[in-house]
């Protein structure tokens, strides 16, 4: 039994030495597929990554666009009111024009003449400062004084 049991204790160890060998290969093939779905994984990181930038970039960009169509509208709306508003007031301006047109005051002629028709039957008339004499021609001289104190 000795040879068998030497023969058995052999491959046993036979056996523990391939299966460790073996074992090996299958952590090293284990770490080399995981390390292989880590690039992987990383590789489709960085790929997400740049879509999102792109997405990003993309949206930035339509953001802007839209900015600036709406700052020309908003323009445009600004120009449209102001135009409207210089119409408003022309309008007004025509409208008071028209309405003082309409409502103008005319001289009464006929009332200015019979005013000065009835002044001229009341006679000669003056000033506070002169009544109704008038001024002494002789008191217009340079030399002396005159009514008015010079």
């Amino acid at each position: 039994m000795g040879i068998t049991a030497a023969v058995a204790a052999v491959a046993s160890v036979g056996v523990a030495a391939y299966s460790t060998v073996k074992q090996g290969q299958a952590n090293a093939a284990a770490r080399e597929q995981q390390n292989e779905a880590l690039e992987n994984q990383r590789l489709a990181n960085e790929a997400q990554q740049r879509q999102a930038t792109e997405a990003m970039a993309l949206q930035r960009s339509q953001a802007e666009t839209a900015l600036a169509a709406q700052q020309a509208q908003a323009e445009q709306q600004l120009a449209v009111a102001q135009q409207s508003v210089a119409q408003t007031e022309t309008q007004m301006k025509t409208a008071e024009q028209s309405a003082n047109k309409y409502n103008a005051k005319r001289p009464n002629s006929q009332a200015m003449l019979s005013a000065t028709e009835q002044a001229a039957k009341a006679g000669a008339s003056g000033t506070m400062l002169t009544g109704p004499q008038g001024v002494d021609p002789s008191a217009l001289s340079l030399s002396k004084n005159t009514l008015l104190g010079s």
